[in-house]
């Protein structure tokens, strides 16, 4: 259900990426790029929202629920399907990578969207996950927005690396790379690090399908 609020407030969020995430946008941009340098062609972002990062990516598809971010991304030239995370239109075995970022906070149930994604997955394919660390300060901020009902965070779930990394090795994936950004300044552009910093306020981790 986290993701239907975005099928209300479509506009405010894509503008957010041209204005007050501006540089923000940036700075994630350019660690999720030194994750994915090696990317291959068949690759699928998994809530893709309006395609700013599978624009800029060139990831191949996205999958977005909400009908009207949908619309605006494939505005973008994004090859969107209008589908949840849970349940994919898609054949077993086709991707080599699968990307969410910043979507798995708003995803209703973990576990069939792991089991999904690795469904889709060949052998050796990839997952990357962008998030925000329950622990860091950011992830802490907003999961007090959610006790006090904020709309965008109230039916978000945040997830510590320990509690992803995790679900990842139950579903058969082996965390291989991490990078983390400290945005620690929202006008200021700053170099992602390679490593695993679990109170940094974005860490991306790539595991790899056993």
């Amino acid at each position: 259900m986290g993701w239907k609020i975005f099928d209300i407030s479509f506009n405010q969020y894509d503008r957010w990426f041209d204005v007050d995430g501006r540089i923000i946008f940036r700075n994630e941009l350019k660690a999720l790029q030194m994750i994915s340098a090696e990317k291959s062609s068949k690759s699928i972002e998994i809530g893709s929202g309006t395609g700013r990062f599978t624009e800029a990516l060139n990831i191949d598809f996205g999958i977005e629920p909400s009908f009207n971010m949908a619309h605006i991304s494939k505005q973008r030239g994004v090859k969107s399907i209008v589908a949840k995370g849970e349940s994919l239109p898609i054949k077993n075995n086709v991707f080599k990578t699968a990307f969410f970022i910043f979507s798995i906070c708003f995803i209703d149930n973990l576990d069939k969207v792991l089991n999904e994604v690795h469904r889709i997955l060949q052998k050796k394919g990839e997952i990357i996950i962008g998030f925000i660390p329950s622990e860091s300060t950011l992830g802490k901020q907003y999961i007090q927005k959610k006790r006090e009902n904020h709309p965008y965070y109230r039916y978000s779930a945040f997830f510590s690396y320990e509690e992803l990394k995790t679900a990842l090795l139950e579903k058969k994936f082996k965390i291989v790379d991490a990078v983390f950004h400290l945005l620690s300044d929202e006008k200021t552009l700053e170099h992602p690090i390679q490593g695993i910093d679990p109170k940094a306020n974005f860490l991306i981790i790539k595991a790899v399908k056993e």
